[in-house]
């Protein structure tokens, strides 16, 4: 009896090994890859340069195809959902390198836009290789404001960016960390930003808040593309155009080589001439085309427009530009200026950390966990950290020094945000700074 059990059993585990063989190499004749390989072979897509990824876009087929496959044997492997879903947004929407604006439409995007929906708020979701879910909604509902825009059909723009915050793009969180900063900026700025997904949180603000429609936006990322120079130039419906003074003649010059030399230009800043040294990313000052039309820009408005730059996109524009030295934070920014003065202008920066700013939606835990907010959350704190050390090592008699401290502390608590050494240092010399001070006023 025991014997014919184990017989029955051998069979029946044999059948299904049967079973499990012939799926495999059912898929496999279709091209469906284990899911792990087929996570690989995205991320190794990923990581190509864009001109090669151009001539590779159809692998993603098999990616997706293999990660749908997944889906619907594993419903609950959100790995396989994340990457399914970034998978198809570069197929039928584009990503941050690759874009095609003229085939990005609404179809498409609400197909991405239900792919993504799984993973919003999702406390299961462990994977965020590129991007969170909710900034990478914000990113094809903003690709398809745009495509409206060049196919001729602003009046769309609403719908895309209603959509893409009806389903959870744009967050919150950085929507206050874009409103902050606009509304700190000096009437009828030019603000340099660093992505395409910066440069929709903030357009979404101008859009459908009419927060700030006097600043003029500019993607340094996208600029690696010509039609977005060009574009800069009206922006219909979109933001107020940034005039580039660049022709189309002069557009192509830039764009048909790889890099344009620019020796020590005297730019006029606010009404002064300064001198700035291009210093280029090879030999000779030479620059590649983006900072060619940084340089540009700004040579042609600076002189009557004031001109900033978000944390992330100074992170190395001013130096390859040669501006580095005369641009000053005023907390979330830096301003270019017309001669080097201190690396901070403290009077602006202090009122905005302590007036201006609002930090509600900063405050919130599930913010700080979101892997794009965490560039946002580093530059409140950078802010901070700048405006405190200045005033302990140059104005420690300032009282202001006490409220930036207390206000870091409310914001930043040691005990959910643990510190770096320097950080640390900091924090503490101005506190012995306050306590020598209030000690020094108790004796009078």
């Amino acid at each position: 009896m025991v014997k014919e059990i184990m017989k029955n059993l051998s069979l029946n585990l044999l059948a299904l090994l049967l079973i499990a063989f012939l799926s495999s190499c059912q898929k496999e004749n279709k091209g469906i890859l284990p899911y792990t390989e087929a996570i690989n072979k995205y991320i190794s897509y990923e990581n190509m340069p864009v001109n090669e990824q151009m001539n590779h876009i159809a692998r993603l087929d098999t990616v997706i195809n293999s990660l749908k496959s997944e889906i619907d044997e594993n419903p609950k492997n959100w790995e396989a959902h994340y990457f399914y879903a970034m998978a198809l947004s570069d197929k039928l929407n584009g990503d941050s390198d690759v874009l095609d604006f003229q085939k990005i439409n609404a179809s498409n995007t609400r197909r991405v836009s239900k792919a993504l929906e799984p993973l919003i708020n999702n406390a299961e979701l462990k994977t965020a290789y590129k991007h969170s879910p909710q900034s990478k909604m914000t990113q094809i509902w903003g690709n398809l404001a745009v495509s409206y825009v060049l196919n001729g059909e602003a009046d769309s723009v609403d719908y895309a960016l209603r959509s893409g915050r009806k389903n959870e793009g744009f967050p919150v969180a950085s929507l206050e960390y874009c409103r902050n900063v606009l509304n700190s900026l000096d009437a009828n700025a030019i603000l340099f930003v660093s992505s395409p997904i910066d440069l929709y949180n903030f357009m979404y603000l101008q859009c459908e808040e009419n927060t700030r429609i006097d600043v003029s936006l500019v993607s340094v990322d996208m600029l690696m593309n010509q039609w977005y120079a060009k574009w800069l130039n009206f922006l219909p419906n979109m933001t107020s155009p940034t005039n580039t003074n660049c022709s189309d003649a002069k557009l192509n010059s830039i764009y048909s080589v790889d890099s344009t030399k620019y020796k020590a230009k005297n730019i006029n800043i606010g009404g002064s001439s300064v001198n700035v040294n291009p210093q280029g990313t090879n030999l000779n000052n030479y620059l590649y085309p983006p900072f060619a039309m940084i340089f540009e820009i700004i040579k042609h408005n600076a002189v009557r427009r004031p001109v900033y730059f978000t944390h992330s996109a100074a992170t190395y524009t001013p130096g390859i530009l040669g501006i580095n030295k005369i641009i000053a934070s005023e907390g979330l920014v830096f301003k270019l200026l017309n001669s080097a003065n201190e690396p901070i202008l403290i009077d602006k920066a202090i009122n905005n950390l302590l007036n201006k700013y609002k930090y509600e939606e900063l405050k919130d835990a599930k913010s700080q966990q979101d892997i794009d907010f965490k560039i946002y959350y580093s530059d409140y704190k950078t802010a901070f950290i700048q405006a405190i050390l200045f005033l302990s090592k140059n104005m420690p008699e300032k009282e202001e020094l006490s409220a930036l401290v207390e206000k870091f502390e409310e914001i930043f608590p040691e005990k959910t945000n643990p510190r770096r050494k320097d950080e640390a240092g900091i924090i503490s010399q101005a506190k012995e700074i306050i306590k020598q001070k209030e000690e020094k006023t108790a004796k009078k």
